[in-house]
């Protein structure tokens, strides 16, 4: 074997073993490489995860806090409207009392109305024979027959007429007193009440 031949052939060798070296180091490198990514895939995965576990935690509070507000709410409505509801109730019961009131006194007047109008001819017919006599004296245990008397003797001798047979009754207005109560005669003909007054 030469030196040339020693050379070429430890050369070789030292080549061949670069060449042998090379390849596992560049495994390694490949592998480290798909292990960090499959590292951070999982990584990712679970951070992605828990990320959404947070969100859906995070939305499902805050529905639950929305859905207690808007039952809170509800029950406050509810009640309020609860509240209107027996106010109209008795507010329509006291209408409904108020109009039977307001009928009651309708016909009440109504009939006060007929009643007026049946008696007004009556009592216009009966005032009609009457005359009020003011300043007439007041005697003291005076009778009826002596007032009478008294009575007929003064239109007899002031008006110059007879008034017997025409009297029908004499009261006086008021309480007994010490003043003088107007008299009230009671004629039985309406002529000869016209014909007093006018005279």
């Amino acid at each position: 074997m030469t030196l040339s031949d020693d050379s070429s052939f430890l050369g070789d060798t030292l080549c061949s073993d670069d060449k042998e070296n090379d390849t596992p180091t560049n495994l390694s490198f490949q592998n480290l490489s798909e292990l960090i990514m499959q590292r951070l895939k999982k990584n990712n995965k679970h951070i992605i995860s828990e990320i959404k576990n947070t969100i859906e935690d995070e939305i499902k509070k805050a529905i639950f806090k929305l859905k207690e507000e808007l039952e809170g709410r509800t029950n406050i409505l509810s009640k309020k409207n609860d509240e209107r509801a027996l106010e109209i109730k008795d507010i329509n019961k006291r209408i409904e009392i108020l109009s039977k009131q307001n009928e009651t006194l309708k016909a009440e007047i109504k009939e006060l109305h007929t009643m007026k109008t049946t008696l007004e001819p009556k009592h216009a017919e009966n005032n009609s024979k009457k005359i009020v006599i003011y300043g007439f004296s007041e005697q003291h245990n005076e009778s009826e027959w002596e007032l009478h008397s008294r009575l007929i003797n003064m239109f007899h001798e002031v008006l110059n007429v007879d008034l017997t047979g025409y009297i029908e009754e004499i009261y006086r207005l008021g309480r007994k007193n010490t003043k003088t109560r107007p008299l009230v005669i009671e004629l039985l003909s309406k002529r000869m009440c016209k014909y007093i007054t006018e005279n």
